[in-house]
């Protein structure tokens, strides 16, 4: 049977920028992020990206994305790491977006690292709202465990608004 640690819980009492957990323990089988999200940039949605033990290097980062937020679908492969969209500022009021990330072998040093993310974030104002979901593949060109995870938008001054919350954690004994 899995055991699910938190390793990290943050609620936000005020806007901040990114949300990061440093000194990640190698003792897990995998990791997984969870948050809660609400963008303050004046517009629908915003977007997310992570990144691994500090690395900037967007060339560092493999990834393909599958986006539908309305009847046609969108992919592209951007040179970061996807988090996925989350709801902004112009949205429907008192919403937040789900992102999901998993890191599987987090901690193996023998091959490149491997993350899945999906999300979800209502992308208009009203209440018959149509509904962003996206699910991508990314690939960390490293070979290191990772030990650090950073989460933020990529607007760079971007917020994550109050109330949004981030949950990262250590999982032992999925086989």
């Amino acid at each position: 049977m899995a055991v699910w640690n938190v390793i990290q819980h943050t609620e936000l009492s005020g806007s901040a920028n990114y949300f990061e957990k440093t000194s990640i323990p190698s003792s897990y089988d995998h990791l997984y992020f969870l948050a809660s999200v609400r963008s303050d940039v004046s517009d629908y949605t915003d977007w997310c990206y992570f990144q691994l033990n500090g690395d900037t290097t967007d060339a560092n980062y493999n990834n393909t994305y599958l986006l539908a937020n309305s009847t046609t679908p969108t992919s592209g492969n951007p040179a970061y790491s996807w988090g996925g969209y989350c709801p902004a500022a112009s949205a429907l009021a008192d919403t937040f977006g789900c992102v999901e990330i998993w890191i599987p072998n987090y901690a193996n040093t023998s091959n490149y690292t491997q993350a899945l993310s999906r999300a979800t974030s209502p992308n208009n104002s009203t209440t018959t709202s149509q509904f962003a979901i996206d699910t991508a593949a990314t690939l960390w060109k490293n070979t290191a465990a990772v030990n650090a995870f950073k989460f933020m938008l990529y607007g760079g001054s971007d917020n994550f608004v109050q109330y949004s919350s981030f949950t990262l954690y250590g999982i032992n004994g999925a086989g």
